[in-house]
């Protein structure tokens, strides 16, 4: 009885056309060639971060994903607040003026754990690269179309990683955990766009 069901996809058709579309534009507009030439990460270990303290991760975090997503010369503050106060994992602040610095702050519950670390400054540097662009598209500044930056860059596996993220914690003789999302896609779709990644790149 359970053997005569077909195999089902995991995502709707209008949720595979809509990343498929999404993924050819942001291949469009990086060049196939960057998208090519990116070095895959699959562990956040693989990374050089200095592990030390938090605002020392945070630093050689942001180092780390510019350099991958070639936004070296970006002007940008990082700063680290309290998880409560911010609101969200990490927020983005554009330039108020000129000569101003794009503000991207990171919760300090964020900062204590580098895979986190390292997704939402992709997920903030993915955002300013969008809305830096000329005449930016409304959908191109749309989380759809940003949070799948940094899988045309290499950092997919990481994004997968860190979208359902499971806690445990342990404190004056309580214990508990708790899940949290991270970035606008779930590990089914990221798989989806790491597939379309790797079409694009020829692999297999």
């Amino acid at each position: 009885m359970f053997g005569n069901r077909k195999p089902r996809s995991p995502l709707t058709t209008y949720q595979r056309v809509d990343i498929e579309l999404l993924m050819r534009r942001s291949i469009d507009v990086l060049g196939l060639e960057v998208v090519t030439e990116a070095e895959v990460v699959t562990e956040v270990s693989d990374l050089p971060l200095d592990l030390s303290n938090p605002a020392a991760l945070v630093e050689s975090a942001d180092m780390e994903v510019r350099r991958r997503m070639n936004m070296m010369d970006v002007d940008t503050e990082i700063t680290l607040v309290d998880g409560d106060q911010l609101g969200y994992p990490s927020t983005y602040k554009a330039a108020a003026a000129e000569g101003c610095s794009t503000v991207i702050s990171v919760a300090d519950d964020t900062a204590g754990d580098p895979l986190r670390t390292v997704v939402e400054l992709a997920y903030q540097y993915s955002y300013h690269y969008w809305r830096t662009r000329p005449s930016p598209r409304p959908l191109d500044i749309d989380p759809r179309t940003t949070n799948l930056l940094p899988v045309c860059l290499g950092l997919g596996v990481l994004a997968s990683d860190a979208s359902l993220y499971d806690q445990q914690w342990s404190q004056a003789g309580w214990s508990g955990w708790s899940i949290s999302r991270s970035g606008y896609y779930n590990a089914a779709e990221l798989g989806y766009a790491l597939a379309l990644f790797a079409r694009a790149r020829g692999e297999s």
